[in-house]
């Protein structure tokens, strides 16, 4: 889709990746339901910026808002949360299952995700959230089965607007598990507005201060190189098995300006890393003759690679695979399929903190 296409090939590859994208939203929910299920889903306890959360949701939904004449904002009843400790990718997890469930059945009007902070101790803080739109509304027979596994508000609902009927389903077991609950009040014609509340341990305090949109103006951007900053080219080693996934990546990571060198298992990875150098490595985990981790450990070993950011690329998802990456020396971690705003973000992150004077490309002038 980034390469010169005509306007049937492009709208031909927009319904795949479309119907591609809706594929993998299935399996993920079908996969974290199995796992819920099974009780083996844990919860990761990371220190994170309740403002990042609630930023992310908004950007991610920007552009529909935009497109369907929608405002979409957020409203925080604190100028500055505290740090907390507690599982930030499954609390935006619930705030995209949330707000993704309003933008369906919102034709006009708007979609508001407020954060309210009730009360805090030096320990704790609880949090209201609550996800208001002006849609179609559910009627008052309905709401009690919504949070059913399975189940949407009527037949008609879901022929005209699909889904699995599992979000809301997985919502209401994760807020369970964060020892919260969560609820709905509707009218039909006028509106939802589902809600929850949790308590989160504080963690220790941040003197940083972010930014959060206040509307469906476009949002900051947080990690990436603002439009008055020189862009920061850089030379990525990228250390992936997969032919596919190598050839994905390559294409994202050339297309935004950065040189890559591809080795296919940790073993050439380390060869690439003695013959040349480079800005930042992107990793794999499961690879022939050495896997991702072994590798990094090598690199680590190195004092000139002290610094060398190792950015994980995997398909590894579950509890505890973030920590063994981390552990092994990795500085982050995203998961495959690969997206390319998030792995152009992640560069960009991590280009951020890279010193111009050490950087092994020119810079380039905007």
């Amino acid at each position: 889709l980034q390469t010169d296409l005509t306007t049937n090939q492009s709208e031909n590859l927009q319904t795949v990746m479309s119907c591609a994208d809706s594929l993998l939203n299935i399996v993920n929910d079908i996969l974290d339901f199995s796992k819920i299920e099974a009780g083996k889903l844990e919860l990761e306890v990371l220190e994170f910026n309740l403002e990042h959360v609630i930023n992310d949701v908004i950007k991610l939904f920007f552009a529909e808002a935009l497109h369907k004449g929608i405002l979409i904002q957020a409203q925080m009843n604190s100028e500055k949360f505290p740090a907390l400790l507690g599982d930030a990718h499954r609390l935006r997890q619930v705030l995209i299952n949330l707000v993704g469930n309003a933008m369906k059945f919102t034709k006009q009007g708007e979609v508001t995700v407020s954060a309210m902070l009730q009360h805090q101790t030096a320990s704790q803080t609880a949090i209201r959230f609550e996800v208001r739109d002006t849609g179609v509304g559910i009627d008052a027979s309905q709401l009690e089965k919504i949070f059913a596994s399975f189940t949407q508000a009527d037949g008609a609902t879901t022929r005209q607007f699909g889904g699995t009927g599992l979000g809301l389903s997985i919502s209401k077991q994760l807020i369970e598990m964060m020892g919260g609950q969560i609820g709905v009040e509707s009218k039909p014609g006028i509106g939802s507005t589902f809600s929850f509340s949790i308590t989160l341990p504080v963690a220790e305090q941040s003197d940083q201060k972010t930014d959060v949109p206040t509307s469906s103006s476009p949002p900051k951007e947080i990690d990436t190189i603002s439009k008055s900053d020189p862009s920061k080219t850089v030379k990525i080693l990228l250390v992936e098995d997969n032919i596919v996934n190598r050839k994905v990546a390559t294409g994202l990571l050339k297309n935004a300006g950065h040189e890559v060198t591809c080795a296919v298992n940790g073993l050439e990875g380390l060869n690439a890393l003695e013959c040349d150098t480079f800005d930042i490595v992107l990793m794999d985990i499961q690879m022939p003759v050495m896997d991702g981790l072994e590798a990094t450990r090598h690199i680590r070993s190195q004092p000139q690679y002290e610094s060398l950011p190792v950015i994980a690329m995997t398909a590894h998802a579950m509890k505890g695979d973030r920590e063994k990456c981390l552990e092994s020396g990795m500085n982050d971690y995203i998961t495959k399929p690969i997206k390319g705003d998030v792995l152009r973000g992640m560069i960009d992150k991590w280009v951020k903190q890279i010193p111009l004077e050490v950087l092994t490309t020119p810079v380039a002038d905007n």
